[in-house]
């Protein structure tokens, strides 16, 4: 049986429109829902990115941002994931979310010039362990209101 090829390519300020419905629907069901969508906000977000970050796009239905940072008390550069989802199901999502890491990891070795990665996910550890990453924090968030 034929596997569709996924398309990898570089967001661009036409895609803005695209990336802001695929973040909004997968913020629909992530632990995030439960906050209120802000688009004039996230477009302004998303355009900075695409001039000075990472926005990469699988086909039409996922995608990966990411930006540089200096994390305090050390002078290495890491690029730092923002944000990033798929639309897709089974075996699809889980080629074009590889394709997607594999395309910011160039990104943040060959452009950004970063010495480390650095990822968060809703994904099992056994995802990343199995690409040489290490599990070095784990992420706890409580609503204030």
């Amino acid at each position: 049986m034929p596997t569709s090829r996924i398309k990898i390519r570089v967001a661009t300020a036409r895609d803005i429109s695209l990336v802001l419905d695929l973040g909004f629907e997968f913020f629909k069901s992530s632990p995030y829902k439960d906050m209120t969508p802000d688009p004039i906000s996230a477009r302004r977000w998303l355009i900075g990115l695409i001039d000075s970050g990472c926005v990469i796009l699988a086909d039409e239905d996922s995608f990966i941002c990411g930006t540089t940072l200096q994390l305090p008390f050390a002078s290495e550069t890491v690029a730092a994931e923002l944000a990033w989802g798929s639309l897709k199901k089974g075996l699809q999502r889980t080629r074009a979310e590889k394709l997607l890491l594999e395309a910011f990891e160039y990104w943040a070795r060959n452009v950004a010039k970063a010495g480390y990665i650095q990822i968060g996910s809703f994904h099992g550890e056994k995802f990343f362990l199995r690409r040489g990453y290490q599990k070095c924090e784990t992420m706890f968030m409580a609503g204030l209101n």
